[in-house]
């Protein structure tokens, strides 16, 4: 697969770590950094990644948690989320429980939008000519 559209959805856990077992600071921060270490293959390989993990928690922080405040605060960043995925040509899922992701993929496939396992991504860049190849992390 060849995509045109060189932008891509990072999707993976942040808020949970289990079913009905929210995230901690430290594991927030570890999800951030797993994201962002796929986000980097990409970026250097030419593509523009957008990193949700990244986006909204430091606007969140800078704001004192006001914009996860209450389920509407959660529901109004997941329908940017969706939009952000619509201007996406792939969306990399990172394994890991995360209804907000299971969300976001599933959108992505509503719109026609490849949804890329993150264990797949050396697949898609290989096949990209406009990439080197590179590997994705172990």
């Amino acid at each position: 697969m060849t995509a045109t559209n060189k932008r891509v959805y990072i999707a993976g856990p942040y808020s949970f770590m289990a079913r009905g077992l929210l995230s901690t600071r430290d594991q927030k921060l570890a999800h951030i950094k797993r994201a962002a270490e796929i986000a980097e293959i990409f970026r250097r390989a030419g593509w523009v990644p957008f990193l949700p993990h990244s986006h909204y928690d430091g606007w969140n922080e800078a704001l004192g948690g006001m914009i996860f405040a209450g389920s509407a605060g959660h529901e109004g960043v997941m329908t940017q989320c969706l939009r952000w995925v619509e201007a996406c040509g792939a969306l990399v899922r990172i394994p890991g429980y995360s209804p907000g992701s299971d969300a976001e993929a599933a959108h992505a496939i509503l719109k026609g939008i490849p949804v890329i396992p993150a264990d797949r991504i050396g697949e898609l860049l290989r096949e990209d000519p406009g990439t080197d190849g590179e590997e994705a992390p172990r």
